[in-house]
């Protein structure tokens, strides 16, 4: 027996009744948001070339590229989606090792939904189990070697909802995840380099998700020991830095879908603490009027190699600037604010921020762990230092309700969707009404 499956019983036998209020309130934030990113993100480098190519390739009329309106096989759909979904780097994460599971499961979850009647109890249920399963065996990872959780891991998560959605049976599920053990993979080379195969990452965990519950439904077998197994995940990913008990930690009590970080920036996770400190003192007024020698900002090792490196510009400049602790310090401390526009390309290329980010400097201090120090030097001699221990919007420092629905309103408002996008909120607050969610499908047509 491998350890996968008691995961697999709870992701198949929960139902909306048993999952604690507090969490069906998540996942329902949690689509909310990525409903937000996804509306704000459309016309984002990369989303049009995407979506005219899997036009181009046709097929059957499944599910609805949404945003466009036009229908395509469900795996393709979900690929478009998600690469929407994720191409602002604006989208939820799970806390911890950079793993984005709503931008590929809820994207895959509404393509399955076009296939049959699913409830909106059942959507919600689903999405709720299928990332709980994900997010543990993140939290059980220790390490990821350079590997992108987000298609590396999060593709459990896709492959669990697109197979409780579908109807799959346990030995199926099984044979499903087995198959997305195969399919595991991704890099953050991607990430690092400032590419848009960042976001396609993304998009892949959501495309192999529906192929390997589609297969294991017609059959096809998949790998049994998935965690434990010789070439497991467990010592082939995590090369054997895996705590199989943080895997079953009361299950079905606790969810991990729970630690969850819902962004107040729209650039990586890793950038998010310094801009936090970086906003906090432009607003404060302690800089007006001086002028500024050196910015030397603290991060962990890990946060450091993946933000860390020095700002260049490359073919896709907004995401070297998503990707890039030092220009969200010089974006914060110039303008105040860090708004999505700010990560458009002629903000990104504004002579006075290139100046600003060649005063700044990232060096290593692991007490900072997932948070970050700032050092702020004036020319006439007077310093700044300030540190946060848990960036906001990590589910240990929340966002409240309100700042979600209000990051919501500033996303429909970028992409000028205002009354649909309110239309839109009003059938997710209510989603556990809806008898069937391909009606929310269509509210995102267009």
């Amino acid at each position: 027996m491998d350890i996968i499956e008691p995961l697999i019983e709870h992701l198949l036998d929960v139902r909306y009744e048993a999952i604690p209020e507090k969490t069906i309130e998540q996942t329902r934030m949690s689509i909310l948001d990525t409903f937000g990113v996804l509306q704000a993100g459309k016309g984002a480098p990369g989303c049009d070339e995407l979506i005219g190519l899997v036009k181009f390739w046709g097929g059957r009329a499944e599910s609805t590229i949404l945003l466009d309106g036009d229908k395509i096989p469900a795996p393709n759909a979900a690929l478009a989606n998600a690469v929407m979904c994720r191409a602002l780097d604006f989208d939820s994460a799970t806390a911890g090792k950079g793993c984005h599971l709503d931008a590929s499961v809820i994207p895959v979850a509404l393509a399955i939904s076009e296939k049959g009647e699913i409830a909106g109890r059942e959507f919600i249920a689903a999405i709720t189990a299928a990332k709980d399963l994900a997010a543990r065996i993140n939290a059980a990872t220790k390490q990821y070697y350079g590997f992108d959780p987000t298609i590396c891991c999060g593709i459990f998560a896709t492959t669990a909802v697109a197979a409780r959605l579908l109807g799959l049976n346990f030995r199926q599920t099984h044979h499903a995840l087995g198959m997305a053990l195969n399919e595991a993979s991704g890099t953050f080379q991607s990430n690092i380099d400032g590419a848009l195969s960042v976001r396609l990452n993304q998009g892949m965990a959501a495309l192999k998700g529906i192929i390997c519950a589609e297969l294991a439904l017609r059959g096809y077998t998949g790998v049994t020991n998935v965690i434990q197994g010789l070439c497991g995940y467990a010592n082939l990913i995590a090369r054997g830095h895996f705590d199989s008990d943080v895997l079953l930690e009361d299950l079905g009590n606790s969810y991990f879908s729970d630690r969850n970080l819902f962004k107040r920036w729209p650039s990586c996770g890793g950038t998010l603490a310094a801009t936090d400190l970086a906003v906090e003192v432009a607003r404060s007024g302690r800089l007006d009027g001086k002028a500024l020698s050196e910015i030397v900002v603290f991060l962990s090792k890990g946060v450091a190699a993946l933000v860390g490196s020095d700002f260049k510009l490359g073919e896709t400049p907004a995401v070297n600037a998503q990707f890039s602790v030092q220009y969200a310090i010089a974006n914060a401390l110039l303008r105040k604010d860090s708004l999505l526009i700010h990560f458009t390309e002629p903000y990104v290329k504004d002579q006075e921020i290139m100046n600003m980010i060649s005063k700044i400097h990232v060096k290593i201090d692991e007490k900072v762990a997932s948070g970050a120090r700032l050092e702020i030097k004036c020319a006439d001699g007077t310093a700044i230092v300030t540190e946060a221990e848990i960036l906001r919007g990590h589910y240990l420092n929340p966002l409240s309700r309100e700042e979600i629905l209000g990051k919501y309103s500033e996303n429909i408002s970028f992409s000028n969707r205002v009354e649909r996008g309110r239309a839109i909120q009003e059938q997710v607050m209510h989603l556990e009404k809806l008898d069937d969610v391909s009606l929310l499908v269509r509210s995102l047509e267009n």
